[in-house]
């Protein structure tokens, strides 16, 4: 394995960790932790761009974690209604 192939390995790895520690913080202050994977914080971290647009369409709610809006509570970790 070459020098660079081996430094994008250790990048990708460093990046992995750094997403599942986010994951788990996230899920801890989570109302909803089983259902966490489906949340806008975790849909933008993950670029899930048309996913995001579609679910933020209308919003009627909005996190007091993130701030994010969505169209329905179940997609935010700490959810109030607009």
């Amino acid at each position: 394995m070459g020098h660079k192939d081996a430094q994008h390995k250790e990048r990708e790895t460093e990046s992995r960790k750094k997403d599942e520690k986010l994951a788990e913080e996230g899920k801890k202050a989570c109302q909803a932790p089983d259902y966490h994977k489906m949340h806008l914080c975790v849909l933008k971290h993950m670029g899930q761009m048309q996913l995001l647009d579609e679910l933020t369409e209308n919003p009627t709610h909005r996190c007091s974690r993130c701030g994010c809006s969505s169209n329905n509570r179940k997609n935010l970790c700490q959810p109030y209604e607009l």
